[in-house]
């Protein structure tokens, strides 16, 4: 067999099977578009959230200023205590010794406590409830991260966590963690 009548019969084949799967394509491989209530169900089962595009773009806005911003500018300042005013304390009026007033008897000032400062924490694209729930237990926000899950799964929040960056005080409740990062952002 000559390489011409080889190269040929490729080509015939190549020609062939190209006509056969234009009027026969392989029936594995049909891609139909996916209804919104399907791509809900699919995105929950992996615990993901579809929100509207205005919405997205928001978020990356409100993200972007983040950035810009240094942490400390959303932390409000604390004015130093003051201390207590004494009051003015007379000596008993007294008719027939003249003793010197003894002082009076007050209690060093302390400092009220201040709170401690909140902890900041940044949940990325893509965490899941454990992640997120790692996280939280890292910073010291919750005790145990397989409770926090369970809130949130007993909320059926599980697939509404919010992506950006959040602060909170130390012996914040589990359910106030759980309304923070599943809150949409106020317009």
């Amino acid at each position: 067999m000559s390489y011409r009548n080889f190269l040929f019969g490729v080509g015939v084949g190549l020609f062939f099977a190209a006509g056969f799967f234009s009027v026969y394509p392989p029936a594995g491989n049909q891609s139909q578009a996916l209804t919104k209530d399907e791509l809900k169900t699919l995105a929950d089962a992996q615990q993901m959230a579809v929100i509207p595009k205005a919405e997205y773009e928001q978020l990356k806005k409100s993200a972007k200023q983040d950035d810009e911003k240094p942490v400390s500018a959303g932390i409000k300042s604390v004015d130093p205590p003051k201390p207590p005013v004494k009051p003015d304390v007379q000596a008993p009026a007294t008719s027939t010794v003249n003793q010197p007033a003894a002082p009076a008897a007050t209690p060093p000032a302390e400092p009220a406590p201040t709170p401690p400062p909140p902890v900041s924490f940044t949940i990325t694209p893509g965490m899941d409830g454990g992640r997120v729930a790692g996280l939280l237990a890292d910073v010291g926000l919750v005790g145990d991260k397989d409770d926090f899950v369970a809130a949130l799964r007993k909320e059926k929040k599980l697939a509404r966590i919010r992506t950006g960056k959040y602060q909170a005080q130390k012996g914040t409740s589990i359910d106030d963690l759980i309304d923070m990062i599943t809150r949409p952002p106020q317009r």
